[in-house]
Formats: C-alpha cells, sequence, structure tokens
C-alpha cells in the first residue's frame, strides 16, 4: 500500500539543519566540500530562497543523525538536491545550517 511513504521533497529543514531522504531514507547533509552553489539548490528543492548557511557545525548532533549526503557537488543551476554530485562518506563531517527566504514566487512578485 501507500503507507508512511513520503511524497514531499527530497530534502528539509529540521532546526535550521539541512537533511535529505536518499533511497528512502532520512538522514543529515554533512558539510564536507558544501558551497553556496549547493545552499541555492537545497532551497530551491524546497521552492524557496537561499538567506544564508553555516557549515562545520553541531558535529555532536552526527552521534544521534546519520550522514547520508556528504561531499555535495552542485553547479547551481539543479532543480533538486539529488541531481547533484556527492558521496556517501562522512568521515569528520559536520552538519550544515541552512536559512531559506520565503517561497520564489512569493518573492518574484516584489521584483520592479
Amino acid at each position: 500500500g501507500l503507507c508512511c511513504y513520503d511524497f514531499g521533497p527530497p530534502v528539509r529543514l529540521e532546526h535550521d539543519f539541512l537533511l535529505a531522504r536518499v533511497n528512502g531514507v532520512w538522514g543529515a547533509v554533512g558539510s564536507d566540500s558544501f558551497d553556496k552553489e549547493d545552499a541555492e539548490v537545497a532551497c530551491r528543492t524546497m521552492g524557496r530562497t537561499l538567506r544564508g548557511y553555516k557549515t562545520r557545525v553541531a558535529e555532536w548532533m552526527l552521534r544521534e543523525t546519520k550522514v547520508v549526503m556528504n561531499g555535495l557537488g552542485c553547479s547551481g543551476e539543479e532543480t533538486s538536491l539529488l541531481n547533484c554530485t556527492y558521496s556517501r562518506s562522512s568521515y569528520r563531517a559536520g552538519l550544515v545550517r541552512l536559512y531559506c527566504g520565503g517561497k520564489r514566487d512569493d518573492e518574484a512578485a516584489f521584483v520592479v
């Protein structure tokens, strides 16, 4: 049946920490090589715009949260974080705090 399957976007924010769903498993996005292009694509995946991000934060949280995506290599043009290259290795990875603005459609209305 359709019980319990998550049809939403493959990324979400939890207390501003960036999480991703890879092969049906939710986990953290590691901060190794995470940059502005990766952050823009992550917000875009949720239909939002980038306001800011911090990397290598809350390494203590890794005891509770498995890293499912690390070493992201987005060009900045992707529509989904899952379209970017990434690895599963999480050696010494910190986590990513991501700050996204409102919906892109809302912000487009204010462009003069």
